[in-house]
């Protein structure tokens, strides 16, 4: 269980950084918290791709909001919503949202059976155009990130929990994963999308 005094709100960024589109979670946890100014009640983490350790970052929160690749039909990019009724939903054997939604399934059955499922539970999602080894965006799931901070906003200005917007400057800083400082040399992905023996390369100048 999270300790008692975890922030009532947590953004969470599901995605495995090194698979391509599957990394667009945690591109969007890294510039929302470089361009906004959270509210003191909110909580931002880039859990990776957490599995059952998920349930430890949403019970007896007041809201989750999640962001991760989802399996829908239409272009590369596009953005959907879906709330807690569609997500539960789905784990009842609706379609299969996101690539991580056996994990993510496990853990609102999970949270719920211990009466600790937030009230507020939102997937903003977005279709891959790839999840193939290696890392950066597509194109088109790059262009997706700002609108997705812009609804990450919304939800929790819809919340009560408006958030402050840093000075405007050129988004130019760059994730951790896309950096010459940390190259991997070899990755392997398992079934669930994590990385499986992967070996690094520290550059150090």
């Amino acid at each position: 269980m999270i300790p008692s005094h975890a922030s009532p709100v947590v953004v969470l960024g599901i995605g495995n950084v090194f698979a391509s589109d599957d990394g667009f979670g945690p591109s969007v946890l890294s510039r929302l918290t470089e361009a906004i100014r959270l509210p003191r009640n909110v909580e931002a983490i880039d859990v990776g791709t957490a599995g059952l350790d998920l349930v430890d970052y949403i019970v007896e929160r007041r809201a989750a909001l999640l962001v991760d690749t989802i399996h829908r039909s239409g272009p590369a990019g596009t953005l959907c919503r879906l709330d807690r009724a569609e997500l539960l939903a789905g784990v009842a054997g609706g379609p299969r949202f996101s690539p991580h939604q056996p994990a993510i399934g496990d853990v609102l059955q999970i949270a719920e059976l211990a009466g600790g499922l937030p009230e507020t539970i939102v997937l903003i999602g977005v279709v891959p155009e790839s999840l193939e080894v290696g890392t950066g965006l597509s194109a088109a799931v790059a262009r997706a990130v700002d609108p997705a901070v812009d609804a990450v906003v919304a939800e929790l200005d819809a919340l009560g929990e408006p958030v402050e917007q840093r000075i405007a400057i050129p988004h130019c800083e760059t994730p951790w994963w896309e950096t010459e400082d940390l190259l991997p040399e070899r990755i392997e992905i398992g079934p669930d999308r994590s990385p499986v023996g992967t070996d690094f390369r520290i550059r150090v100048n």
